[in-house]
């Protein structure tokens, strides 16, 4: 479920040129593949507040996506 952060056409075009940032979402499954631990673990992860999900999905079981960024700096800080 990778997916760029994208709301208008303007935005894109930022994108496209450099101006802005391409904030990349992952889901909690890739999030667990870059942590080297279990889904669960990932969602212990956002109980205890050490990850911050970017966005809930909809729904009573609705999944949590994650920005990339913030999951890599996790992965560096616990390899440390």
């Amino acid at each position: 479920m990778n997916c760029k952060l994208v709301r208008s056409a303007h935005l894109r075009k930022l994108q496209q040129c450099g101006k802005l940032p391409v904030v990349e979402l992952i889901s909690t499954r890739e999030a667990a593949e870059l942590l080297r631990c279990s889904r669960r673990t990932v969602e212990r992860h956002v109980a205890s507040g050490r990850l911050v999900p970017k966005a809930k999905l909809p729904g009573r079981t609705g999944a949590f996506v994650f920005r990339r960024v913030d999951v890599e700096r996790l992965a560096r800080k616990q390899a440390a």
